[in-house]
């Protein structure tokens, strides 16, 4: 028997109507995160904390989540994942979507027009299966709503971007991640 780990969202309908196939679904602990470098040297805007907030207000993480993701994932108030010990004590302090919010702290930031460089791996997938190309642009797309804001997108070879990540220079980066044991 053949056995696929992760379904593209697009091909999941699909495979779930398919009488030959069958579809098993339950909770994951990996995650798709983006991490920010908050150096000024490499992050520029970046360390300042009032844009680091504007970015996690512009985000439409529902609209990720029910619509590239077909509603197959969850977004964790912290980068403890639901499922593990306190996780679900501060689902309650999870960003949202709230583009005035974004913008008044960008305002209040003072760094003016800029661009960002989101880094990622070319070609590769989310833990849902989404395509990092699409999720990208999708988080273009958002933060662009900024005013002020541009967000340049620079697909990597895996392999350099771990590295260059690992080395810290890289000014703003998705990946993902999975605890190696289910302990907080």
């Amino acid at each position: 028997a053949d056995m696929a780990y992760q379904i593209d969202p697009d091909n999941y309908s699909k495979a779930k109507d398919d009488p030959n196939l069958q579809v098993i679904e339950g909770p994951s602990l990996a995650y798709e995160y983006l991490a920010l470098n908050t150096t000024a040297d490499v992050g520029g805007p970046l360390s300042n904390k009032s844009v680091r907030q504007a970015i996690a207000s512009a985000i439409d993480y529902d609209g990720i989540i029910n619509g590239l993701l077909g509603g197959a994932a969850v977004r964790p108030a912290t980068i403890v994942p639901l499922g593990l010990q306190g996780a679900d004590a501060l689902e309650s302090k999870k960003p949202v979507l709230d583009l005035a919010k974004a913008q008044s702290l960008y305002d209040s930031a003072g760094v003016g027009n800029v661009e960002i460089t989101l880094s990622y791996d070319a070609g590769g997938t989310s833990p849902g299966g989404l395509s990092r190309e699409i999720l990208a642009s999708k988080l273009q797309s958002d933060l662009q709503q900024i005013k002020g804001l541009t967000v340049k997108l620079n697909p990597m070879d895996p392999t350099q971007r771990l590295a260059d990540y690992r080395a810290g220079k890289l000014q703003f980066i998705m990946s993902s991640w999975a605890p190696d044991y289910a302990d907080v």
